[in-house]
């Protein structure tokens, strides 16, 4: 189960790291968003979708994650809520930069999508204690997220790197061959 559990912390900070930060938010905005005509910039919409997405995990995390454990379904809805968050991210696939109308279902789909992953993580975290004793806790934490962590890492700077070819060469990333 430890390894399992690492893995799903490898794989489910991508989510944070490649959608909601560094490429897909900046495709939306910069690119998707330039065809919106309205008061603000796409990067405010942006902003407000993820705050109002933050504000309904505030308010219903905790229940659910009460009712998991209550219920004893926290693997299930870990497994439930994993494959809806990978669905929803397939759905972003589909957002082009041809029409307005992609910037906003683009929005509303990071948005719902990283209610739903919050589910999910609600339920990855309360399987700690099923892992680890109180005094491995926090070398079971750091050890899955330090290897999640670098490897991540590396993949997001070499993705945006040769994304952005504006970058290679900057102190962020390597030196690319001539």
């Amino acid at each position: 189960m430890k390894t399992a559990w690492a893995f799903w912390d490898f794989g489910s900070a991508a989510f944070n790291a490649v959608l909601v930060t560094f490429i897909f938010s900046v495709y939306l905005t910069d690119s998707v968003g330039s065809q919106i005509d309205a008061g603000q910039t796409p990067s405010f919409y942006y902003s407000i979708a993820l705050a109002v997405a933050g504000a309904a995990i505030a308010l219903v995390a905790p229940v659910m994650g009460q009712r998991a454990d209550a219920h004893g379904t926290r693997r299930r809805s870990l497994v439930v809520w994993t494959l809806v968050t990978i669905a929803l991210m397939a759905c972003l696939f589909l957002v082009r930069n041809d029409a307005p109308v992609w910037f906003w279902v683009g929005i509303t789909v990071m948005a719902v999508a990283s209610v739903i992953f919050e589910f999910a993580e609600v339920n990855y975290f309360a399987m700690l204690n099923q892992i680890a004793t109180r005094a491995t806790v926090g070398r079971t934490r750091a050890s899955a997220g330090r290897s999640a962590t670098s490897a991540e890492s590396w993949c997001c700077c070499c993705a945006s790197c040769s994304l952005s070819p504006g970058r290679a060469g900057s102190s962020a990333c390597p030196p690319t061959a001539g």
